[in-house]
């Protein structure tokens, strides 16, 4: 009975994310942004929205430029 509850505890102390690490990532800058939109522009015109797809995230300096997906959703 004690390790039941030891390991319940453990597990919500565990759950508990930090609101800091729980939040968005920083807001893109305006060169960042724009690197996005010219990788978005590259790769969307393979991939129409009646056919097959595929999911793209792109990552800088730990920092997700870019996640979308493309295609049939």
């Amino acid at each position: 009975m004690f390790t039941v509850s030891s390991i319940c505890l453990a597990t919500l102390i565990l759950l508990q994310t930090p609101a800091s690490r729980a939040g968005q990532p920083a807001p893109l800058s305006a060169r960042q942004q724009a690197l996005a939109a010219h990788i978005d522009a590259s790769i969307a015109p393979y991939y129409k929205s009646t056919g097959p797809g595929a999911v793209a995230i792109v990552v800088k300096d730990g920092q997700p430029l870019l996640r979308k997906a493309y295609g049939l959703k």
